[in-house]
This record gives C-alpha cells, sequence and structure tokens, in this order.
C-alpha cells in the first residue's frame, strides 16, 4: 500500500511539475508580445463630399480628411481640369479645407492621392438659373398707330441666360419687337415676356380717335378749262385714327379730282381739282357721317379778240 500510494505521489508531482513548465513558457511568450511596437496607423485620404455644385461666379468648400495626420504633407491633390475652378487649400485638425472658385461653366474632379489610398471629388460648375421675370407695367392703353416701350426685369440680377422673348396674343391688335408695342387696330391683346421657364403679361387696350369735324380750305372758286387748284381738308381732333375722306363730285364732265395725302403724320388730307369743261360742280368731303362743300365754276378759255401777234401769250 505504500508503494501504491508513492507511485501515485510521483506520478502527480510529475504532471505538477509539466504544468509548471508550460505555464512558465506561456508568460515568457506573453512578456516579449508586450514588448513589441505597436502595428502602424493605415495611410488614408478621404473627401467628407463626393459631389459638390458651386454657381459660375461663386465659391465652394470640401474638406479631405487625412489619416494619419502626420502624414499630412505627402498627400498629392490634383484638378482634373483646371479651367474649370481655381483650388486654394489651408490645414486644420483633420486635414485639408479646399476652396474651390468657379471659372467657367462645365465639370471637372479633385483627385486626392497618399500612398495606396486614394479619394475623388466631383465638382460642377453651373448657371445661376433664371427665378423670375416682371414687366415695369401689366396694362396700357393705346391709340392705333402710337407706340411704348415696356422694360422687363429678369431676377436674379446675375442670372446667367437672361434673354428675354417677346410676343403678342393678337398682332392684328399689337405688335411688339424687343419691347416696343405698337398699336395697330382697336381691340384689346396681351404682350408676354418670356425667360426660362418664367413669364410676365401685360395687357393692351388699342383705341381709335374719331373724326370730330371736317372743313374745307375754301367755299368756292372759279377756274378756267384745263386749270387745277388745291383743296385741302382738315380733320379734327388731331391725331384723328382713320383719315380716310370720300371726295364725291355731283358733276364729273365739269370737275375731277385727284386725292392724296401729302404728310399723313398732320390732320390735312388733300385733292387735286382739274377744271375739265365749262359749267359749274359741287365737290363735297365725306368722312364718316361728316360732310364740307365746296362749290367749282368753270369758264371757258378767252379766244382774243384780235389776231395774235408775234410774242403774244395767251392762257
Amino acid at each position: 500500500m505504500y508503494k501504491n500510494s508513492l507511485g501515485v505521489f510521483l506520478r502527480s508531482a510529475g504532471m505538477a511539475l509539466v504544468l509548471g513548465v508550460v505555464s512558465a513558457m506561456a508568460s515568457s511568450c506573453g512578456g516579449n508580445k508586450e514588448n513589441n511596437e505597436p502595428e502602424p496607423v493605415k495611410e488614408s485620404v478621404e473627401f467628407t463630399q463626393t459631389t459638390v455644385s458651386i454657381p459660375i461666379d461663386g465659391n465652394g468648400t470640401v474638406s479631405l480628411k487625412v489619416t494619419p495626420i502626420d502624414k499630412l504633407a505627402d498627400v498629392e491633390v490634383n484638378v482634373a481640369d483646371e479651367d474649370v475652378i481655381d483650388l486654394d487649400r489651408t490645414s486644420d485638425s483633420e486635414g485639408y479645407v479646399f476652396t474651390m472658385k468657379a471659372r467657367s461653366l462645365g465639370s471637372t474632379t479633385i483627385v486626392a492621392v497618399l500612398g495606396s489610398s486614394i479619394a475623388k471629388c466631383a465638382v460642377s460648375v453651373d448657371p445661376i438659373a433664371v427665378t423670375g421675370i416682371s414687366l415695369n407695367k401689366t396694362s396700357i392703353q393705346l391709340v392705333v398707330g402710337a407706340t411704348e416701350t415696356l422694360s422687363a426685369k429678369v431676377t436674379p440680377d446675375n442670372a446667367t441666360s437672361p434673354s428675354i422673348s417677346w410676343d403678342s396674343s393678337d398682332k392684328e391688335v399689337a405688335t411688339v419687337d424687343n419691347g416696343v408695342v405698337t398699336a395697330v387696330s382697336a381691340g384689346k391683346a396681351t404682350i408676354t415676356a418670356a425667360s426660362s421657364s418664367f413669364t410676365a403679361e401685360c395687357v393692351v387696350e388699342v383705341k381709335t380717335i374719331e373724326a370730330e369735324s371736317l372743313t374745307l380750305d375754301v367755299a368756292s372758286k372759279l377756274l378756267k378749262v384745263d386749270e387745277s387748284f388745291i383743296v385741302n381738308a382738315t380733320i379734327l381732333p388731331e391725331g384723328t385714327t382713320y383719315k380716310n375722306v370720300e371726295w364725291i363730285v355731283d358733276d364729273p364732265k365739269v370737275i375731277k379730282i385727284e386725292p392724296f395725302d401729302a404728310v399723313e403724320s398732320d390732320n390735312l388730307v388733300s385733292a387735286k381739282v382739274i377744271a375739265l369743261n365749262a359749267g359749274n360742280a359741287k365737290l363735297t368731303a365725306v368722312i364718316k357721317d361728316i360732310k364740307a362743300t365746296c362749290s367749282f365754276s368753270v369758264k371757258s378759255k378767252e379766244i382774243p379778240a384780235t389776231d395774235p401777234k408775234i410774242g403774244d401769250y395767251y392762257y
């Protein structure tokens, strides 16, 4: 029994010794790991935004995070198309802050490289869009033949393409050319100014000025055959829209009429009276329901009482 107890004791002691050796080796290995240098931080660059849009006359910013920060000086930065933006940079606690200034419409890419890490930011320079349009007047009244200029304002003032197109809803009433409205005939028309998808309107009411009176500059006239005379008809008020005077001769064998309007902008309309044969005739000028008359007496050419001599003149 003693021998058996001794054997158990020896086997137990041997196991303890082995476990002790193993434990000592494990402790030794652990101690060496703690003395090793820490693993290096992985280098990387990353933009806070991958896309940025700026207006043609504006600026924009984007940040670049650099890891580790002590590698900041090793970061390479390039702009794919330098005609689109100017790029400035300043450093901060995390990396770089880039300020972009637009140079021309278009798009480009900012590329940052640190070791094997690459970061990209797409930049677009956009036009400044039109946001509205207005006219200096929303309604006007004109008489036929008159003109008025409308002015249009596009917002914002710095819109990239502030082009304006003009149109009239009824060109038989009023026309428009680059804002100049011309009254054509009585009625109403809407003038529209458009820029981009925005429009502004002005209602034009066109009126006529009606004749109120008509007078001739002579009441009677004596003519000889083949003689001519100018009769002037004055129409009031001045600026009467339609000056269509009708000339009526009660005896066209005595006189004939050749109407004309020497100056269309005044309030006079004229007619040339030509004596044809001896007799009497009445000339009537009519505009609408207004009339004016003039009497003409035509006599024959006088026949000389004596024989003509060299040097005599006859009319």
